[in-house]
């Protein structure tokens, strides 16, 4: 060992890295019996990170969640669950929509084509979906990166999407009756007055499921709609996933609770993890949609929340939409609807890549959860910690001493007999 490695790691609490460090004597005043050579990297394994190079752990995990991205499992299922035939129309759906050069949604919001051919076509048919396509045009685009849309097994599928359809269809049908030759009716939505011509869905995966669209086809507000009747918070799934929101510190933190509880995954039958939200602005983008805050309304952050049916009620001059609970835009929700983090088992999930594991912020009351806080000892993110030097690093090391007055006792010791 040369002499600038003493100065360089000789500090309080640096652990030797191998046998033959833990034997010299600069390193034993760093070990203990649950301290040897590997225990970083083994303590750092177990939430999932590597150690660098240099043998520093991580900061806070900058992974990124996989929430929305299409996988081989949801278009050829898995023998041993039981679900091949449910995603055999998903895998027909995928084949024609490739044969038929149409759009796939990536990740990023982007529409790329698939470039068809005879030899692709036979080996996903054959349930070999390969985890690289190419793209019409030249180039090639990863699985991961296409968006698991609605007919692809997305979740705004089935009984969920239907509720929805059936809540736009009924307003769009409602206003057509009231404004009859008229171009619109005089419409409150949440706290704005607007003109209501129609109602169209909103494409895509944001906040707003469907909009209010004005005389000149203009859309003037936009509504985030939750199954319900009656009212409950149990009664619809969550407000929103956390993949708009994975940079958020309070975000990481829980990500690395989880992981630490269930490196391998959440098991089946487990109990779903909670944490409450402190960041009141993080709690309303849940709700209202990651713009929330902005000075207009949007896709992203929607005019008002409804539940249940809808329903259009004369309001004096204008009309009003009515529904079984209403959450206008900044609104405070009542305690059993309050957003908090919520992960739970869901066999072909790895959300922020932890195994059979879903994340996202759901109401309160919403599901039986085990909730757990900063102060459990389930998951403190790992972080560098700054280091500590014995004064030998410092030249200038005797200048703590220069000038002080000796504290040794000036009494002679007695001799022994």
């Amino acid at each position: 060992m040369k002499i600038n490695d003493i100065f360089e790691q000789g500090g309080v609490g640096v652990v030797a890295n191998n046998a033959k460090q833990a034997r010299d004597p600069r390193y034993s005043t760093s070990m203990t019996k649950d301290v040897k050579p590997g225990s970083t990297a083994k303590q750092a394994a177990k939430f999932g990170n590597k150690l660098g190079k240099d043998g520093t752990p991580p900061k806070l995990r900058e992974t990124t969640i996989n929430e929305k991205s299409l996988a081989k499992l949801d278009l050829t299922g898995s023998e041993e669950k039981g679900d091949v035939e449910r995603k055999a129309s998903r895998l027909l759906r995928f084949i024609e929509k490739i044969k038929n050069s149409e759009d796939f949604l990536t990740t990023k919001g982007d529409t790329v084509k698939i470039e068809p051919s005879e030899e692709l076509i036979a080996s996903i048919s054959n349930k070999l979906v390969p985890n690289i396509l190419p793209l019409v045009g030249g180039g090639q685009i990863k699985l991961s990166e296409l968006e698991k849309t609605p007919d692809l097994g997305g979740e705004a599928t089935g009984k969920r999407l239907g509720k929805e359809q059936a809540a736009m269809s009924s307003l769009n049908k409602q206003i057509e009756d009231l404004k009859g030759d008229q171009p619109y009716i005089s419409l409150k939505v949440g706290d704005e007055i607007v003109n209501a011509a129609s109602v169209i869905n909103t494409p895509g995966t944001p906040k707003s499921d469907f909009e209010i669209i004005d005389e000149n086809g203009d859309s003037v507000a936009w509504i985030s709609h939750k199954d319900g009747s009656p009212a409950e918070s149990t009664k619809f799934g969550q407000w929103a996933g956390l993949s708009n929101f994975s940079s958020h510190i309070e975000v990481r933190r829980f990500v690395e609770m989880v992981r630490s509880r269930y490196p391998d995954g959440m098991p089946r039958g487990a109990t779903a993890l909670a944490k409450t939200i402190s960041d009141e602005n993080l709690q309303k983008q849940g709700v209202y949609g990651k713009n929330f805050g902005d000075a207009n309304y949007g896709i992203n952050n929607v005019t008002t929340v409804l539940q249940g049916p809808v329903k259009v009620e004369a309001d004096g001059d204008v009309y009003k939409i009515v529904a079984l609970a209403e959450f206008k835009n900044g609104q405070e929700l009542p305690e059993s609807y309050t957003p908090i983090f919520v992960a739970r088992y869901i066999s072909d999930r790895s959300d922020f890549g932890v195994p059979h594991t879903r994340m996202s912020v759901y109401p309160m009351f919403g599901r039986k959860t085990d909730f757990v806080s900063d102060e459990d000892n389930v998951a403190a993110p790992i972080s560098q910690e700054p280091e500590l030097f014995h004064r030998v690093t410092r030249p200038d090391w005797y200048k703590d001493y220069k000038d002080k007055p000796d504290t040794k006792s000036e009494k002679p010791r007695k001799k022994r007999d």
